[in-house]
Order: structure tokens, then sequence, then C-alpha cells
């Protein structure tokens, strides 16, 4: 790796920190460099300062004689002259020899007193210096440092910031992005509920059909047999199906119950090391657990893995733990005697191949089953086939004793009713569940299709109005058209005869049931079949405005069609039924799409009264309405939104 490339991995913290050292080391260079220099300077001050002492102690000296001799004290003995001083008064070398002991003395005490002072400042003047350098070094290193500190905490600060302006923008953008998806999470849980709904009743719609058409069906087979249209209940055996499968459940129980995992275990180990555990164990039947325990330690010791190279030693010292464990417990141990003395279980008993299925692989366990199912299934069926076959022939008897009929005929008839419920091979437990997976897979597929597929436009309120007044006037009878001539400058009449109210009252009931006969049409009859009797049962409030709402007719023309509907005979009343039963799933459909003004007036007054993010905002706004549940309003909002959605588009 290059230098520069070095340079480039470095952290900044590394990098700030090699600066700092590199600074640290030019400063203790220049002090070093002070020092030498003020060492030098030192040494030639000193070099002059001794200078000028020399020349300082030579005038002492001569000026001290002077005294003396002035003084001629007698008391001192009398100075020599004064000898020459090397110095800028005289060019002659001061010599010390020439001097007398007193002399000496007294200029070796002045010369060590002068010099002890010169060091004492010198000292002085140099720690003084010393001190005042590690000051200004000290503040200089501590200003620089605060000022380093400074900058990296303005650094620091300013990352902080940026850092937590980002933590914001982030936080912010996820709490919008969790919004979304709940939004979107709510909206699609809505769409699939309503879906779910709408499913379920289109299933139930169906299954209903499908029940009422297999009653049907079987009603005119049961009348083809008998002739006389009076059917015949079949036979009940005193142990139906039903009731065998049930003590069989209530039997199983009791077979799991007889047999615990010990027991299961005891005799996989009794089949799998083939010999008699107290022979292996060389000890009598009745011995007691210490010789067990004597026994177990020698052949744990002789079978050891790690004592034994054989290649079945590991296998023969787990078997040995398994003997072990089952001769050191007595009950475990009365089960082992109980086995030796009525052996192992025949296949005659349960357990048998109950133990050979807990060692089947998953696949072999799933064939198995299947085949036992297919043979349970193919032997059902041939059963429920003979019943039929024995119920038909009872009919029969009791038929030939009633009536006297062609037994070829007869005969003939039963073996086509029979034909459907001979057993075939193509219903066989495999097949149904292959063609019942292949069936599956293509529905998805169909379905999966048909979700791709764009939807149909949803005609408008107005549009629908439309088709249904249409539909009104081509059932409806072609009225007369009357015209009527205004007579002019007739007296007032009075009103007050009850004579005249009376025969009023009746021409209007006269007209108002001859206006009401004559537009009711045979899908309006079924649509009030189906509403009297399922959407709007007996009892509920405000039934008749309710039910003239969704007819677009008023409760006194209900009312009026219901009483009539009372008179009806049985026989059209149960057709006009079957008719609204056939055409209740489009029926169903089409009234909960019907809205009328009234409704859809209320709808958007209660949308700008609950806005968006209001609390159970769907079930506000259906009891506001009053006649429309939580899912058609929501269904109607989503219909309104993609009709806007489509104008804007086309614009």
């Amino acid at each position: 790796m290059s230098r520069r490339s070095r340079s480039r991995s470095r952290s900044p913290k590394r990098d700030r920190e090699e600066r700092r050292r590199r600074d640290d080391r030019d400063r203790e260079r220049k002090r070093d460099r002070k020092d030498r220099d003020r060492k030098r300077r030192h040494r030639s001050s000193s070099s002059e300062s001794s200078m000028a002492e020399s020349h300082q102690l030579g005038s002492i000296l001569r000026e001290e004689r002077r005294r003396r001799e002035r003084n001629s004290s007698p008391k001192l003995p009398p100075l020599p002259p004064p000898p020459p001083v090397d110095g800028p008064d005289s060019g002659v070398p001061f010599d010390v020899s020439t001097l007398d002991e007193p002399t000496k003395k007294w200029l070796e005490e002045k010369i060590v007193e002068q010099v002890t002072t010169r060091v004492h400042q010198l000292e002085t003047m140099m720690a003084e210096k010393a001190t005042s350098a590690r000051n200004e070094m000290e503040k200089m290193l501590r200003a620089q440092i605060e000022a380093e500190m400074a900058v990296e905490l303005a650094e620091c600060k300013k990352r902080d910031e940026e850092s937590r302006k980002k933590c914001k923008q982030l936080e912010a953008e996820l709490e919008r992005k969790v919004l979304e998806a709940e939004e979107s999470r709510k909206k699609f849980e809505e769409d699939r509920l309503a879906m779910l709904e709408q499913k379920s009743q289109l299933e139930r719609d169906r299954a209903e059909l499908a029940r009422q058409k297999i009653e049907v069906q079987k009603n005119e087979q049961q009348a083809i047999l008998n002739k006389s249209g009076n059917a015949r209940a079949p036979i009940k055996f005193k142990f139906g199906k039903m009731r065998v499968f049930y003590l069989l459940i209530l039997f199983v129980p009791f077979v799991v119950g007889q047999w615990t995992t010990e027991d299961l275990a005891l005799y996989d180990l009794v089949e799998e090391s083939g010999v008699n555990f107290y022979e292996w164990f060389d000890i009598p039947r009745d011995a007691s657990s210490t010789q067990v325990k004597k026994a177990y330690r020698k052949l744990s010791l002789e079978w050891h893995p790690d004592r034994n190279s054989a290649p079945d030693a590991t296998e023969k010292f787990r078997q040995v733990a398994g003997i072990y464990e089952v001769l050191k417990t007595t009950e475990l141990r009365e089960k082992y005697d109980n086995i030796l003395e009525n052996g192992m279980p025949s296949w005659r008993q349960p357990l048998y191949y109950y133990r050979r299925m807990r060692k089947l692989e998953w696949y072999e366990t799933v064939l198995v089953l299947l085949f036992i199912g297919t043979i349970a299934h193919y032997l059902m069926m041939w059963a429920a086939y003979f019943e039929k076959t024995l119920v038909f022939k009872q009919n029969m008897k009791r038929f030939r004793k009633t009536k006297k009929e062609d037994p070829a005929e007869t005969e003939r008839i039963m073996k086509e009713a029979l034909e459907e419920f001979l057993p075939k091979y193509s219903e066989l437990l495999p097949i149904i569940i292959v063609r019942g997976t292949f069936n599956l897979c293509k529905n998805m597929i169909t379905e999966a299709m048909k979700k791709k597929e764009p939807k149909p436009e949803i005609p408008t309120e107005e549009e629908l109005a439309q088709q249904r007044r249409q539909q009104r006037a081509a059932a409806a009878p072609q009225q007369p058209e009357f015209k009527f001539e205004v007579a002019q400058g007739l007296k007032a009449v009075s009103t007050n005869d009850p004579e005249m109210e009376k025969k009023y009252a009746a021409e209007s009931v006269v007209v108002a049931q001859k206006q009401s006969g004559s537009t009711w049409t045979p899908e309006e009859l079924a649509h009030l079949v189906r509403l009297s009797t399922e959407k709007y049962p007996a009892g509920t409030p405000n039934r008749w405005e309710q039910m003239g709402r969704v007819l677009n007719r008023t409760p006194e023309d209900v009312i009026a069609m219901a009483g009539k509907m009372k008179q009806i005979k049985q026989e059209d009343y149960t057709k006009l039924l079957m008719t609204s039963i056939q055409q209740s799933v489009p029926t169903e459909e089409k009234s909960e799409e019907d809205w009328t003004q009234t409704e859809q007036k209320v709808f958007e007054t209660a949308l700008q009264k609950y806005p968006k993010g209001t609390d159970e905002r769907w079930e506000r706004i259906s009891e506001e309405i009053g006649t429309k549940s939580k899912k058609q309003v929501i269904m109607r909002f989503k219909q309104l939104a993609e009709m806007i959605r489509r104008k804007k588009s086309e614009n």
C-alpha cells in the first residue's frame, strides 16, 4: 500500500493526533534551541561579568590601601603596594602571590562572597526566567489546546445538529410511510372483508339453490318410483353410519390407552435384542437390584465402545443400558416377565400394526393411509348402493300391493334411478383427490384472470332510474287517453254532503286499485316477496316505508299489494316464491346498489359531517342513512370515487 493510500485510509481523529505530535516535537526543538542560545549568552555574560568583577576588585584594593595609608592605623600591617590589575586601568597582570596572608584571606573572603552573591543572583534570575518561560509556555499550550478544543467542539456541535436534522427528517419520512402503509392496510382489509362478505353470501345462495335442486330431483325420483306421488321414508337401521362412526371414536381412547410409551419401547427393545435379558446378564429371574447393577457394570465395561472395537459395540452397549433400565424397575420387569410368558403382540392385535406404522417414513404413511382410505371409500359406496337398492325393492313391493302395473317397466325405472348410485372407478378416492386438485388450480387461475380483467362501467343513479322507468313502461299495458271538456260558469258545490263523500271515497279506492294493479310487474312481485320475507320481515321498524322506498312506490300501494298476495292460491304463491329464490342473488345485488335521491343527499351530507380520519366513520354514516349497511356505504363511496376518476381521465 502506498503512502497516499495509507494517508487516505486514516481516520480524521488519527490525523489530528499526528499533527498534534508533530507540533509538540517542533515546539520542543524550538525550546531546546532557545535554551542553548540562552546558555551561550549566559556564558558570555559570565565571562564579561568576571572581568568586570576583577576590575572592580582591583579598584577596591587600591581604595583600601589608600584608606589605610591615610589612617596609618598601627593595628593593620602596612599594605603592600597594590598589584597591577589586568584591566582597562593598567596593562600589567595582577599577581596574588605578592600579597600577604591577611590580605589573601580577606581577598578570598571577598571573592567568595562576591561569587556566592553573583551565583545566587544568577540562580534566582535563572529560576525566574525558567518560571516565566514555563508559565508562558503553559499559557501558549493552554491557549492552543483551548483553541483546538473550541474548533473541535464547534465541529462536533455542527455534526450533531446535522445528525439531528437528518434523524428528524428520517423520522418524519418513516411516520409518513407508516401512516401510508396503515391506510393501505386498512383499505385492503376493508376491501377484503367486503369481498369475503359478498363471496360468503353468494356461496350461501348457491348452496341453498343446489340444496333445493337436489331436493326437487329426489322428490321427482321418489315420485317416479312410487307412482302415487307420496314419498316413503327409507328404512332406518338400528346402527346407522354415524352411530358406528361415533362408537369407533369412543373406542379409540380405550384401545390407545392400553399401551404407553414405555410399553412400546420395551417391545422394540425385546424385538431388537432377540435374547433373554436374564440369560444375557447371567442372573436369575428373582435377582435383586444389587445383582442387576453388578451384571450391568460388567457388561458395560465389556461392550463400552472405548474398550471394545467390535463394529456392533455401540449397539450392544445401548441395548445393555436399556435392559438395565428395564430390570432395575419393578413395573417394567413385571411387564417383561409377562412378555416371556405370553409372547409379543401378534398380528391379531392393533398394537402390531401401530408399531409398524411408527417406523414408516412420512410418504410411506401417506401411501398406506391412502390405500386404506380408498378401500374404505369403495366399500362405503357399495354399501350405499345396496342400501338404496334395498329401499327401492321394499318400495316396489309396497307399490305392487297397491297398484298393478308392468313389472318390467317398474324394473327399468328402478335401474335408471339406481344407475346414479352405482360405484364407479372414476369416483375412487385418489381420482377424486387428483380431480379436485386440478379443479382447484383451474378455479384459482380463472379467478386470477377475472381479477385482471377490466371491470365494467357502473351506470349512474340517473341511468338506473331511467332504465327502471323504461322497464315499467314496457311492462305496463297501454292506457287509453281520455279528453274531457271542462264546464264553465258552474256554481259552487258543497262538499259537506256525507253521501257525496262516501261516493268520492269509493271512487278513489277503485281508481287506486286499478292504478296499482296495472303497474305491478312479475319482477316487482317477486322482489316484494323477497323483501317481505328476508330483508324486511314482520316487526321491522318503518317496514312499509322502507319497502316502498326500495320499490319506488308509496307505502299504501305496497300494503295493498301485500294484502292481495295473502289471498293468492298456494300453488301460485309457491311459483312466485321459487321465481324470487332463483333471482335472489342478482336481485339482491341490484337492490343493494339502488340508492334513492334522499339516501344520496343524506350520504353526501354525512360525508361532509364525518371527514376522513374520524373514528368509526362508515358506521356513523350508515347510522345517518338508516337504510344502508356499512358494506353498502363503502361500496357506494368506491363507486362514486371510480366515476369521478373516470370522468377526470376522460376530460
